[in-house]
């Protein structure tokens, strides 16, 4: 059995070789983190055959998660944010380091110290005009000078173009306000990944970083909304290794399983 092991890590350890996103997509193709288990596999080497590139996907986990707007506690910039995307550190969504310290803040003091968030609360929540706010200032700036292409511009490509993006975000918050906070596949999307991202600390607690969804988060917090759909893109190791040895099941498993016991039920509590 052991030879076997031996066989199938170097036969893994090859397919590394080739282009991250050829295994990522073998392995969830296969739901290989299943195979592994099934053979017997200790979590460590589950852990070590994660892929570097594996990308948040349906057919591995429920994505996106219903948690409560309360349980997104912590945000911030971190510099060590490239370590978790696989370079150094990272083995999928299984992201060791110290990421989830290196800049931790409380979720207000961080949404109102950047200026995408913080332009939500000075637009919808002090009635402030957009054109005072310093995310409009930059990107107006970008495209009076041309530079269209950088994602600060968000895909503006003229003032006008500029103007109509803060009226769609006006038609955003109006939305959440009558209607709730519903995901992307609730609208009839076929963008279900177009939601809040998230990542968890060590201690299992919700962080908001890099990523999308720095303005509806602001505005769920303005609105004081019960729940949201979150996409998770990555967890710490501590905390996955940890709910691997208290659910038992693949790596993977454990995780989406951790994830779903957070959700909360009609009656507001988490189901685990």
């Amino acid at each position: 059995m052991r030879f076997l092991y031996r066989r199938l890590r170097r036969f893994i350890r090859e397919l590394g070789t080739l282009p991250g996103r050829a295994y990522a997509g073998l392995y969830i193709a296969l739901r290989l983190n299943k195979t592994f288990h099934a053979l017997g596999m200790p979590a460590s080497w589950q852990f070590f055959l994660l892929p570097r590139r594996l990308h948040v996907s349906r057919r591995l986990m429920k994505q996106p998660y219903r948690v409560s707007l309360s349980a997104i506690k912590w945000g911030g910039r971190p510099q060590g944010g490239e370590k978790r995307k696989g370079k150094g550190l990272g083995q999928g969504i299984v992201l060791d380091g110290d990421w989830d310290i290196e800049d931790k803040r409380p979720i207000d003091d961080y949404l109102h110290g950047y200026i995408y968030s913080r332009a939500v609360f000075e637009i919808f929540g002090q009635g402030q005009d957009f054109r005072t706010t310093a995310q409009y200032r930059e990107m107006s700036d970008f495209v009076k000078r041309g530079q269209t292409s950088v994602w600060q511009a968000r895909g503006c490509r003229s003032e006008e173009e500029v103007e109509q993006y803060f009226e769609a975000m006006r038609k955003t918050f109006e939305a959440l306000r009558t209607q709730g906070y519903l995901s992307q596949r609730e609208l009839g999307s076929d963008t279900w990944f177009d939601e809040i991202k998230v990542f968890v600390d060590r201690n299992g607690e919700f962080h908001k970083q890099q990523a999308a969804g720095h303005h509806r988060l602001a505005m769920a917090r303005l609105l004081d909304l019960p729940a949201l759909p979150v996409l998770v893109l990555g967890v710490h190791r501590q905390w996955a290794e940890r709910v691997q040895r208290e659910r038992g099941k693949d790596v993977i498993t454990s995780i989406d399983e951790a994830l779903q016991a957070m959700e909360p039920t009609s009656s507001g509590r988490t189901t685990g």
